[in-house]
């Protein structure tokens, strides 16, 4: 492990480009991380490592990894969905064309889409799967929670 100095105030007010991407490398080079091992990985403090994590949290590029056992937190990067490079042209089904309707008014978790359009999990799975494969609509996350909305 090299010994990396501290960010230094002036890169904090520029929401540490940096240590945005050291991080993100870091993530992606294991499975899970605890906050004490990225701080000792990158010799940052608790507040500037957690800043950076709500931001990551905040843009879907990390979550939290909530475990029974752990006490402490832990830090993951989500799965990447695999886009085909060809986009399906057949019509939308109708549980598709009620789930973008929804989408449209605002974004939404499954169980939310469930609840209100009064279909069952595995029809809004296939819905979104659909409509994601059409590049309509696109996942993000907040933690382990799963928020649908219109791809901008």
């Amino acid at each position: 492990m090299t010994e990396m100095p501290m960010f230094s105030a002036s890169e904090a007010s520029r929401g540490f480009p940096t240590a945005r991407r050291q991080l993100i490398g870091l993530l992606h080079s294991r499975e899970e991380w605890t906050e004490v091992g990225l701080r000792s990985e990158m010799n940052i403090s608790v507040s500037v490592l957690r800043s950076l994590m709500r931001q990551l949290v905040e843009d879907g590029e990390a979550w939290i990894v909530q475990s029974a056992r752990a006490h402490y937190r832990t830090y993951s990067v989500p799965p990447r969905a695999v886009v085909p490079d060809v986009v399906p042209t057949e019509p939308l089904t109708g549980a598709a064309h009620a789930v973008l309707a929804r989408l449209l008014l605002r974004p939404d978790t499954i169980r939310h889409l469930c609840d209100h359009l009064n279909l069952g999990r595995t029809q809004v799975n296939s819905a979104l799967d659909e409509l994601e494969a059409r590049r309509l609509v696109e996942r993000r996350y907040v933690g382990m929670l799963a928020i649908y909305r219109l791809k901008a």
